[in-house]
């Protein structure tokens, strides 16, 4: 019994790393991408982490009722709230 379970554990733990791991690389794979107007952000970039809360400092123009402005490496995109359109693309 003690063999089965330890088997287990490690089938587990293989599991969980294999997991992490591709989560990892679909970050990545994320961040490099070039976001253009008219594409859909994924609900992992409506986070405040990414939020610009000071787009004045950025010398960015004021976003509309229900935008928000996102940043994602170099690209400031301006994301409406609740759909994740994007609807303009800066790089800077």
């Amino acid at each position: 019994m003690d063999l089965a379970r330890q088997r287990e554990r490690e089938r587990m733990r293989a599991a969980e790393q294999r997991r992490r791991a591709m989560e990892a690389q679909r970050r990545r794979q994320m961040q490099q991408r070039h976001w253009t107007a008219g594409q859909h952000l994924p609900r992992s970039y409506w986070d405040n982490r990414y939020y610009v809360p000071d787009w004045r400092a950025r010398h960015l123009p004021p976003p509309a009722m229900g935008y928000q402005w996102i940043q994602v490496d170099n690209q400031f995109m301006l994301m409406r709230l609740g759909t994740g359109l994007i609807s303009r693309v800066l790089l800077m």
